[in-house]
């Protein structure tokens, strides 16, 4: 028994290390972008073909609430497309990038909600949802209030308001039928690569929700990282169909009012803190009355799978072709600035011509002036000459005058001398005078 069990050891032993040395597969990681399509909250699938033609590189992924709309796929959706069932939970967003919520019909609940918020904790992660406007087609406003939830739960600026919003210039036809304008903000310039309009029919008008609560339009009121692809015209206008729902207290306009007209946005992106991104429009890519991937709709040529195209590759950052066409208007930024460079630098230039003219003629009239000061001091230096001339004769003139004046001098001292003499001899006599005055006087005094 003993000599049984200890073989039989050995061979466990054995099985053991065998095993442990035979290569275990490895688990490779996923190769395309994993993105799924909701269409387990009522909605009609309008577009998801085209929607998976335009982007190849996915792996597609439909979310079925059963196995019951089944049914309702095309082959190419079946064929080309993972189907899993029931709403959202950490299994059916396994290995998912980006999740694209149409148009819903049914709310989702808040189990659907926390799963959500749990698998766009992690990064990179999109999320596109998209509503409708209050147009009492479908009975209610849950395409809304789904755009908010999701919204809000992901920690988002972005909302939609419960209206409804036509535009008298920009339309197929009706008013309510909007061709949107693309035209993108520039810090996300990439996404109208291509487009230039695409339909957004009976949409609502988005808003943007600031910290303190308050409901403002996003293209009147910048909000960081919240950026604006798709607008009205200023033909925009505000309708408000469904105050309330039936028997019930309605969802109130919270921000736009009837009658107000504008701009007004009706597609924009966010770029959350933690680098995921969301995508919220007015309109649904797909469902509802009318995809917003539609090429032409009453006569007007659009482009929104393009569009669509664009938003997937910016959302999950994969870019493709993007890249080239960021690189090009990069490069077209560079010109405009090089450009505009030019235009400073050549409106310089002509100033500092216009400058060096003036101080051309500036220089002409000094050199004129010079040439004139040149003549004067020359003139000053002849004269200086001249009187130079004139000291040297008044000099010698006044050399002559010394030597006069040193003879005079000495002729005055020998008249000094002689008017001495003559002054001694003139006093002399008239003492002599004086006494014979004297005498006479006295002589005529006795004859009396």
């Amino acid at each position: 028994m003993r000599r049984l069990a200890t073989v039989a050891l050995v061979v466990l032993l054995f099985m053991s290390v065998a095993g442990l040395m035979t290569p275990q597969p490895l688990k490779a990681a996923k190769v395309g972008i994993g993105i799924l399509i909701d269409l387990s909250h009522g909605q009609t699938v309008g577009g998801v073909v085209e929607m998976m033609k335009m982007v190849p590189e996915a792996n597609w992924v439909v979310l079925l609430s059963s196995e019951a709309d089944l049914a309702t796929l095309p082959d190419y959706v079946k064929n080309n497309a993972e189907i899993r069932y029931g709403g959202f939970t950490s299994t059916t967003l396994r290995d998912v990038d980006m999740v694209i919520i149409g148009q819903a019909l049914r709310l989702v609940t808040p189990e659907e909600i926390s799963a959500l918020v749990s698998w766009f904790g992690s990064t990179p992660k999109a999320i596109w949802v998209a509503g409708d406007s209050d147009y009492p087609a479908q009975g209610n406003e849950i395409a809304q209030q789904v755009v908010n939830m999701v919204a809000e739960a992901v920690g988002s600026h972005l909302r939609i308001d419960y209206v409804a919003v036509d535009d008298t210039i920009s339309n197929a036809k009706a008013t309510y039928r909007v061709v949107g304008i693309v035209d993108p903000d520039p810090e996300v310039a990439e996404l109208g690569y291509g487009v230039e309009v695409a339909l957004f029919h009976g949409p609502g008008p988005l808003a943007a929700v600031l910290d303190n609560g308050t409901w403002v339009n996003p293209i009147k009121v910048k909000i960081p990282n919240v950026y604006i692809v798709a607008r009205t015209t200023e033909g925009g206008k505000i309708n408000e169909y469904q105050p309330s729902a039936p028997g019930a207290p309605g969802m109130i306009h919270q921000l736009y009012s009837p009658g107000d007209t504008g701009v007004f946005p009706l597609l924009a992106v966010e770029i959350l803190p933690n680098g995921n991104r969301i995508i919220v429009s007015g309109e649904s890519p797909y469902g509802g009355y009318q995809s917003g991937l539609t090429y032409v709709y009453y006569g007007v040529v659009m482009q929104g799978m393009r569009l669509f195209r664009n938003l997937v590759l910016w959302a999950t950052r994969y870019y493709g072709e993007l890249l080239a066409y960021k690189e090009l208007l990069e490069g077209k930024e560079i010109l405009m600035n090089v450009t505009e460079a030019i235009q400073y630098l050549r409106s310089n230039l002509e100033q500092l011509s216009s400058s060096v003219s003036s101080l051309s003629s500036s220089v002409n009239s000094l050199s004129s002036s010079v040439s004139g000061l040149s003549n004067t001091v020359s003139s000053i230096q002849n004269t200086v000459t001249s009187i130079q001339g004139t000291l040297s004769n008044v000099g010698n003139r006044v050399t002559t005058l010394e030597d006069t004046a040193s003879k005079l001098d000495s002729r005055v001292s020998s008249l000094e001398g002689a008017a001495t003499n003559i002054t001694t001899s003139l006093a002399l006599g008239g003492v002599a005078l004086v006494l014979a005055l004297i005498s006479l006087a006295l002589a005529f005094m006795k004859k009396k």
